[in-house]
C-alpha cells in the first residue's frame, strides 16, 4: 500500500521549502500597512519586533485578531436579523471603530493579517506546537472554510488547498503529535475528501507515531470504517460518525484495515472482524478466525460471549457453507474430532455440547453431499454420547435425515413416473408417414422400454432400502438408549438386565447372552447400584434353561459363579442367592440329589485351601446365611432322613445361625417324630441361645410351656412349675402378663387356689403400670370366686395405695360399689371421699357423677351436702392443672346429671320435708334454732359439730337419743348444748324467738344402744384399750 501523500500535498510542501527570506519580509511589511488602521495591533507589532521569539506574544497577537474577527461575525449575524431596521451599529474592532458598511472588508483584511501574521510566527519558531495548534485551528474554522467548500466559492477552495498545505507543513515537525494527525484527519473527514486519501493520512500517522499512542490514532480510524458496516449486536460497540457523507468504502479496503488492527493491535478485535466478515459472505475468513479464537486459552471476548457461543456459531458457519470453508483450507470434521476427543473435550469444557457438535458434523457432510459418511457420523454419535440429553439430539437429527432422503427419493419416482406419462403422450401426438420418423420411434421405443424399467426399479428399490433404513433404526432405539445409559455408568445392574431382556424380546438369543458376558465383566461388586451382581449370573443361566434349553450350559454357569469363584462378590447374600438359585434350578430338573448336593456345600464352612478363598470375604462369610440354611433345613426335612435332619439343626444350633423359628421347627418336626425328650431339649438350647430381652424369647418359652403341658398335663407338677419360675424370673415386666395368666390358670386346674392366688399377686406387683389395674381386676375377681367378698377388702386397698391416681379413683368406685351391694353405706362413701381426692372434676366427670347418683340413692341431705364440699375442695385444688381438648375428653357426649338443687329437692320430697322450709338435715332430731342459717358455710360448721359428737359418742360406748332414721343416732344433748352455742355466738334474741325454738323441742325420745358393727375393727381397737 502506497502510503504518499497527494500531489498538491507533494506541491504545497516544496514551494514552502522555496520560501525566500525577501517573501516573508515582504508579507510583514504588507501586513504593516494592514495594521496601521488598528491601533491595538500596531502595539502587538512593536512587541513582536523587539521579541521576535516570544511564544506568548505572538499567541496573544493572534487571539485579539480572533477576538476582533469573533465580533465582526456577531456584528454581522445581528446585521442579518435587522434588515427591516433603520439602519445598524458601529463596533469596535482592535481599537477602531467599524461601521455597519465597512464589515466585510475589514473581515477580509483581518482574515488576510491573521493568516500572514501565523506565517510569520511559524517562519520564527517552526517547531512552536502552541503555534502551529493555533494557526490550524484558525484554517480550519468554520467561518473561515465552511464544511461545504466545493458549493460556496473558489475562495474556499483555495483556503482548503492552504489548510492542506499546513497540516503537511506542520506534520514536517510536529509528526509525533498525535493531536495533529487528528486534527488533520477530522479536517479531511470533514470535507468530504477522497477515501484513499483519507486511508493514507491514518497509515501515515500510524508510521509516524510510537506504538504506544496507536490507542489513539485507531478508535476514529475504525469509526470512519464503521458507516458503511451494519449495526448488528456484534458491531453494535463500534463508534461511528455522523452520518454526513456516505462514502463507498470497498470492501477489501475495511477487511484490510481491520485485519491490521486486529493482528497487530488488538487480539480481541479477532471477533469484530469474523462478524464483518460474516456480514460480507467470507464465510472461510469468518471459519478461520473463530478457529483461531477457540485455539487461543486467554482470548476472553469482548462482547460477552462466551466459548460455546464461539463453538455454535463455528459449527453454523462451517455446517452452511461447507464449501467455502473447504477452499480456506479448515477441515470441521478434524476440528470437531480433535475438540470431542476425550482429553480435548474435559480441557475446552464442552458439557452438553457434545450432541450439537455431532450433529452439526453431519450437517457439514450432508451439505456437501456425501450421504454415507453423514450416516457414520449419526452411528459413531450414537456410540460415543453419554448423556441423554446428546442421544436425543442425535437420534432425532438422524431420523430426520432418514425421512428427508425418503421422501426426496420417492418425489424423484414420481417425477420419473410423470416423465414417463409425457413421453408416452408425445410419443402418439407424433405422424408416422415418414419412414425415418417410424425408425426413430422404434429405435426410441426400444430405448424406452429397455431403459426405464430398469431405472423405475433401482429407485424403486432406493425408496425400500431408504425405508428398511430408517424402520430398523426406530427399532434399535431402545437399546442405543440403553447403550448411553450404561456409558453413564457401567456398573448399573437393573439397564445390563434391561439389555438382555430387550435382545431376548428380539428373539437375538446369542445376543443376550453375550450382553451378559459382558455385564459380568464390566460390572465391579463394589460400585453397582439398581440391581445386585448376582442376577447377572442368575439371568445368564435362565437364558441357558430357557431360551436355549440347555441344562448343562446353566449348570455351568452357576458352577463359575459359587464353585469356581469367577466373580469376586462383596455380600455374603448375592454368593448365597447363587447358591439357592442353583438348588432351585436341581429342583426343576428333578436332580434331587444334586439338590442337596449343592444346599450342603453351600453352608460348610470354607477352608483356606488357595489364596482366592482366602481372599473371598463373601465365601468365608457363607455358612451364616439364613437363606441358605432355611433352604437346606426344607431340603432335608422333604428329602432327607430323620438323622440327617436333626444334624442339620444341631449343626445350625452350635453355629449359632439358627432363629427362634428354626428351633419351633425344630420343635415340632421331633414332636411330629415322637422325640418328645428332643424336643424339650431344643427348646432348652433355643431359650439358652435367646434369652430375654430377644424379642423370640417370649415365642420360645410360650410354646415350650405349652408343649411341655401338653405333653404331661398334671402328671409333673413341680418341673412345670419349675419352667414358670425359670421363665418369670428372667422375662421383663413388659412380656410377663402372657406367663402369669398361664401359671395361675395351670395352677387352677391343677394346683392349689392359694397358689393360684400367689401367682396373682406377683402379677399385680410385677407387670408394668399401664396393666396393674387389669391385674388387679383379675386379682380380686378370683379372690371373690374362691374366698368370698369379705377377703376382697384388703386388695381393694392395697390397690387402691398401689396405683396411680386415674386408675386408683377407678378402684375406688369397684370398691364402693362392692359395698354398695353389701348394703355398708358407710364404707362406700369412705371409698368415694378418698378417692374423690384422685379424681379431678373436669377429667374424671363419670366419678362424680357416680358419687352424685350414690348420694341422690342412699344419702340425705347433710352428707350431699358434704360431697359438694369434698368437691369443691378438690376443684380447688386442680384449678392450677391445665389441660389440653383431648384431655378434657372433647367431643364425648354430655351425661345428662341432676343439678345440686334439683337433687336437694328430690331428698327433701323424699324425706317428707318442706323444701320453702329452713333447711334441715334430714335424720336428725330439729333442735332449737335461734336465727336463720343462709349461708352453707355455716351449715358446713354445724355438721362438722354434729359429725365429732357422733364420733365421740361412739368411742365411749354411750347412748344417745334421738329418732332412727338412715342408720343414724345423734345425741340430742349434744345437739342443743351445740345449739346454746350458736346462740350465744350470734348475741342473744328476742324472746318469741326463744319461744318458738322451744316450741320446736322434741321431747319423749327413746334411746338404744348403737351396734358394734358400724364401728368396724375401730369398736374392738377401742375396747381392748379400754
Amino acid at each position: 500500500m502506497s502510503l504518499a501523500p497527494p500531489l498538491l500535498m507533494e506541491e504545497s510542501a516544496s514551494r514552502t521549502r522555496t520560501r525566500s527570506g525577501a517573501q516573508v519580509k515582504d508579507e510583514s511589511s504588507s501586513a504593516c500597512s494592514l495594521l496601521v488602521k488598528y491601533q491595538r495591533l500596531v502595539v502587538y507589532e512593536e512587541q513582536v519586533r523587539q521579541s521576535p521569539y516570544d511564544v506568548s506574544t505572538w499567541c496573544s497577537y493572534m487571539e485579539e485578531i480572533e477576538d476582533g474577527l469573533s465580533a465582526l461575525y456577531e456584528a454581522a449575524e445581528n446585521e442579518k436579523r435587522r434588515r427591516k431596521s433603520a439602519g445598524g451599529k458601529s463596533v469596535e474592532v482592535c481599537g477602531r471603530v467599524v461601521s455597519p458598511g465597512e464589515t466585510k472588508s475589514v473581515v477580509r483584511e483581518l482574515q488576510k493579517a491573521r493568516i500572514m501574521i501565523g506565517e510569520r510566527c511559524l517562519c520564527l519558531l517552526p517547531g512552536s506546537y502552541k503555534l502551529w495548534r493555533l494557526h490550524l485551528q484558525f484554517r480550519c474554522s468554520p467561518p473561515f472554510l465552511p464544511a461545504h467548500y466545493s458549493s460556496v466559492s473558489s475562495q474556499h477552495r483555495r483556503r482548503f488547498k492552504g489548510a492542506l498545505i499546513a497540516f503537511e507543513r506542520s506534520l514536517v515537525r510536529m509528526n509525533k503529535f498525535p493531536r495533529i494527525w487528528l486534527r488533520y484527519v477530522t479536517f479531511l473527514l470533514t470535507h468530504h475528501t477522497d477515501v484513499t486519501a483519507i486511508r493514507r493520512t491514518f497509515d501515515r500517522a500510524l508510521l509516524a507515531l510510537p506504538a504506544t499512542q496507536h490507542q489513539k490514532v485507531w478508535p476514529p480510524y475504525i469509526s470512519c470504517l464503521a458507516q458503511a458496516l451494519p449495526k448488528t449486536d456484534l458491531l453494535q460497540h463500534i463508534p461511528r460518525l455522523p452520518a454526513t457523507n456516505n462514502r463507498n468504502i470497498p470492501v477489501e479496503t475495511q477487511l484490510r484495515v481491520l485485519r491490521r488492527h486486529a493482528h497487530c493491535f488488538d487480539p480481541t478485535a479477532r471477533q469484530t472482524l469474523a462478524a464483518i466478515c460474516h456480514h460480507h459472505s467470507r464465510w472461510g475468513e469468518a471459519a478461520q478466525l473463530y478457529f483461531d479464537m477457540l485455539n487461543d486459552a486467554s482470548f476472553v471476548s469482548p462482547h460477552g460471549s462466551t466459548r460455546h457461543d464461539l463453538w455454535l456459531t463455528l459449527a453454523d458457519i462451517c455446517t452452511q457453507h461447507p464449501l467455502q470453508v473447504k477452499r480456506a483450507g479448515l477441515d470441521f470434521d478434524a476440528i470437531v474430532r480433535a475438540a470431542l476427543s476425550p482429553c480435548k473435550a474435559e480441557e475446552q469444557q464442552l458439557g452438553e455440547m457434545e450432541g450439537t457438535l455431532w450433529t452439526k458434523l453431519a450437517g457439514y457432510h450432508i451439505r456437501s453431499g456425501s450421504f454415507e459418511v453423514a450416516r457414520s457420523v449419526y452411528e459413531e454419535a450414537l456410540e460415543s454420547v453419554s448423556r441423554v440429553r446428546d442421544f436425543t439430539l442425535i437420534f432425532d437429527a438422524y431420523v430426520k435425515f432418514e425421512e428427508g432422503v425418503v421422501e426426496a427419493l420417492m418425489e424423484l419416482l414420481q417425477d420419473d413416473d410423470d416423465d414417463d406419462d409425457s413421453n408416452e403422450a408425445q410419443i402418439k401426438q407424433e405422424p408416422t408417414s415418414d419412414s425415418t420418423s417410424d425408425l426413430d420411434i422404434l429405435l426410441g421405443d426400444k430405448n424406452i422400454q429397455t431403459a426405464d424399467p430398469q431405472q423405475s426399479q433401482n429407485s424403486s428399490a432406493d425408496v425400500e432400502l431408504a425405508l428398511a433404513r430408517a424402520e430398523y433404526l426406530m427399532s434399535r432405539r431402545p437399546l442405543l438408549l440403553n447403550r448411553v445409559l450404561l456409558r453413564q455408568n457401567p456398573h448399573n445392574v437393573g439397564e445390563w438386565l434391561k439389555r438382555s431382556q430387550l435382545y431376548q424380546t428380539q428373539a437375538k438369543t446369542r445376543m443376550a447372552i453375550t450382553a451378559m458376558e459382558e455385564a459380568i465383566k464390566a460390572v465391579d461388586a463394589k460400585k453397582s447400584l439398581n440391581g445386585s451382581p448376582c442376577t447377572l449370573y442368575i439371568t445368564l443361566a435362565s437364558i441357558y434353561e430357557t431360551s436355549k434349553k440347555d441344562a448343562e450350559g446353566a449348570r455351568q454357569i452357576y458352577k463359575r459363579a459359587c464353585t469356581d469363584l469367577e466373580y469376586d462378590f462383596v455380600d455374603a447374600d448375592d454368593l448365597a442367592q447363587c447358591f439357592a438359585s442353583w438348588v432351585e434350578f436341581e429342583l426343576r430338573q428333578e436332580q434331587w440329589d444334586n439338590a442337596l448336593s449343592v444346599s450342603r456345600t453351600s453352608i460348610a464352612p470354607a477352608t483356606a485351601s488357595s489364596e482366592k478363598t482366602k481372599s473371598n470375604r463373601a465365601l468365608r462369610a457363607l455358612f451364616k446365611s439364613l437363606r441358605l440354611w432355611n433352604l437346606l433345613l426344607d431340603l432335608e426335612e422333604s428329602l432327607g432322613t430323620v438323622q440327617t435332619t436333626k444334624d442339620a439343626y444341631n449343626k445350625a444350633l452350635e453355629l449359632k445361625v439358627a432363629t427362634p423359628n428354626h428351633v419351633l421347627n425344630y420343635a415340632t418336626f421331633l414332636t411330629e417324630q415322637r422325640y418328645f425328650e428332643e424336643s424339650f431339649t431344643a427348646y432348652e438350647r433355643g431359650v439358652d441361645l435367646f434369652p430375654f430381652p430377644h424379642e423370640g424369647a417370649a415365642l420360645l418359652w410360650k410354646e415350650y410351656i405349652k408343649a411341655f403341658m401338653g405333653r404331661y398335663a398334671g402328671t409333673k407338677t413341680a418341673r412345670t412349675r419349675e419352667l414358670f419360675d425359670r421363665c418369670l424370673e428372667s422375662c421383663p415386666p413388659e412380656q410377663s402378663c402372657q406367663f402369669y395368666l398361664l401359671y395361675g390358670e395351670y395352677e387352677e386346674e391343677h394346683g392349689l387356689t392359694k397358689r393360684a392366688l400367689n401367682v396373682y399377686e406377683r402379677m399385680c406387683t410385677h407387670v408394668p403400670p399401664e396393666e396393674k389395674y387389669t391385674a388387679y381386676q383379675l386379682y380380686i375377681a378370683k379372690t371373690v370366686k374362691y374366698l368370698g367378698v369379705t377377703n376382697a377388702r384388703p386388695l381393694y386397698e392395697r390397690a387402691i395405695a398401689a396405683l396411680e391416681d386415674a386408675p386408683a379413683s377407678r378402684m375406688c368406685l369397684d370398691f364402693a360399689a362392692l359395698e354398695t351391694k353389701l348394703h355398708e353405706l358407710h364404707r362406700a362413701r369412705t371409698a368415694y371421699s378418698y378417692g374423690a381426692q384422685l379424681a379431678d372434676p373436669r377429667r374424671d366427670p363419670d366419678y362424680w357423677k357416680a358419687w352424685h347418683d350414690f348420694e341422690v340413692a342412699h344419702g340425705n341431705e347433710e352428707t350431699f351436702r358434704e360431697m359438694l364440699r369434698v368437691k369443691r375442695g378438690v376443684q380447688a385444688a386442680f384449678s392450677t392443672v391445665n389441660y389440653n381438648a383431648a384431655e378434657m375428653g372433647a367431643g364425648v357426649p354430655k351425661v345428662e346429671v341432676l343439678s345440686d338443687q334439683a337433687a336437694l329437692e328430690m331428698i327433701a320430697a323424699r324425706e317428707g320435708v318442706n323444701a320453702s322450709e329452713k333447711p334441715r338435715i334430714s335424720g336428725f332430731v330439729q333442735g332449737k334454732r335461734t336465727a336463720e342459717v343462709a349461708d352453707l358455710d355455716e351449715v358446713e360448721r354445724r355438721a362438722e359439730k354434729l359429725r365429732r359428737a357422733t364420733n365421740s359418742t361412739a368411742v365411749e360406748g354411750g347412748v344417745s337419743s334421738g329418732k332412727e332414721e338412715g342408720g343414724d343416732e345423734i345425741d340430742i344433748d349434744d345437739i342443743e348444748d351445740d345449739e346454746e352455742e350458736e346462740h350465744d355466738e350470734l348475741g342473744g334474741e328476742t324472746e318469741e324467738q326463744e319461744k318458738t325454738s322451744s316450741d320446736n323441742h322434741v321431747s319423749n325420745v327413746s334411746t338404744k344402744a348403737i351396734p358394734s358393727a358400724v364401728f368396724g375393727g375401730l369398736a374392738s381397737t377401742v375396747k381392748n384399750e379400754g
